[in-house]
């Protein structure tokens, strides 16, 4: 497994590591406070998995292009991402 956070140290950023969600709330305050490259930690389990749901990912389309097919894409994609929620 690779030490993200020691990489990023070895690299002269400033690492912050989160373990839970007050933890990562605190650590992105923080870090807007930084003049130079900050890192957040997240550790995670690769394995742990959630259930199925209904989600859409944010995934731009090209704002500006001649091909039809791509306009009517961001079309659609401008009008989903309206309904998107932020938690944080």
């Amino acid at each position: 497994p690779v030490d993200f956070a020691a990489h990023a140290r070895s690299l002269g950023a400033v690492v912050y590591e989160a373990g839970d969600l007050p933890a990562l709330v605190e650590a992105l305050e923080q870090s807007k406070a930084q003049e130079r490259t900050t890192v957040v930690v997240v550790e995670t389990d690769p394995e742990a998995r959630v259930p199925g749901y209904e989600a859409w990912w944010d995934v731009p389309v090209a704002e500006v292009s001649d091909m039809p097919p791509v306009r009517k894409a961001f079309a659609e994609y401008d009008q989903a991402s309206k309904k998107e929620r932020h938690f944080l």
